[in-house]
């Protein structure tokens, strides 16, 4: 099982009129987090460069549970599974100072060339991942 977690703090200019986070910045959230994961593991970064491919996102779904506010410092956990030649990231959102759960999220994502052109993941990504 692969499991990951980044952190970050609401900023200002991504509230709403309501005073809580913007739904659509809680997606830009979940992407920061899934890049980081490729940056900080050497091997999957590593692929990507030389294989000159990109997680593409085919599909996002995001339960709201709980808003987030001015200045909040919150995390992303992931857990990372795979499903054929897709990686999927099961996110969840947390306001750290409540522990409480804000979002909770599903990611699809392939390996693409810039032709287009489906990558398998390599042998040894997929051995990190459980099967889904």
């Amino acid at each position: 099982m692969m499991k990951t977690r980044f952190e970050f703090n609401v900023r200002g200019y991504e509230l709403d009129s309501f005073g809580h986070v913007n739904n659509a910045v809680y997606l830009n959230y979940l992407e920061q987090a899934r890049w980081e994961m490729f940056l900080e593991n050497e091997e999957w970064g590593a692929f990507l460069k030389k294989n000159e491919v990109f997680p593409a996102v085919i599909e996002n779904r995001i339960r709201y549970l709980r808003e987030l506010t001015p200045f909040a410092k919150a995390y992303a956990e992931t857990l990372w599974k795979r499903r054929g030649a897709y990686l999927i990231a099961h996110h969840k959102i947390y306001n750290q100072e409540t522990q409480k759960l804000s979002a909770v999220a599903e990611c699809r994502m392939l390996l693409l060339s810039r032709e287009r052109i489906i990558y398998e993941p390599p042998e040894s990504m997929k051995n990190m991942l459980e099967e889904e």
